[in-house]
């Protein structure tokens, strides 16, 4: 089993979980960046099993997806915050829209890292496959 993809792919989603609250998208590429630097810099080549540079390329796709969607989600809860507040503008349910934009905040990270998630793990089933498929040939 790839161990060290899983690993690439599990980092990429939490950190781009993490930049995404920070300051929007404007973190996700140079962040995602600089982590699949960092953890690349430990892996080493096993062909047919490990490509580090297929990992760094999950890692990068996977990190700035996830980055990009909680950005997006977070940016999305905080306009139907503003919604809320503007039509409850004086009144007891302003305390309503708070807690409605606290649980779409708090499900952001899960939706976006689950749809990362997916499709990680069908990105590492067709490299499996294909490096199965190299070595059977050769």
């Amino acid at each position: 089993m790839n161990k060290f993809g899983i690993v690439f792919l599990s980092a990429a989603v939490l950190v781009g979980a993490a930049m995404a609250q920070d300051a929007g998208t404007a973190l996700c590429g140079d962040g995602c960046s600089l982590l699949c630097e960092t953890i690349g810099s430990l892996c080493v080549d096993v062909p047919p099993l490990v490509s580090c540079a297929g990992n760094k390329a999950a890692c990068n796709g996977a990190c700035g997806q996830t980055c990009s969607c909680n950005a997006k989600c977070l940016a999305d809860c905080q306009t139907k915050n503003a919604d809320c507040e503007a039509k409850n503008e004086n009144s007891f349910n302003q305390i309503v829209c708070k807690g409605q934009v606290s649980v779409c905040t708090a499900a952001c990270p899960v939706t976006c890292a689950g749809q990362a998630i997916t499709q990680g793990i069908q990105q590492a089933l067709g490299q499996a496959l294909a490096g199965v498929t190299k070595a059977a040939a050769a």
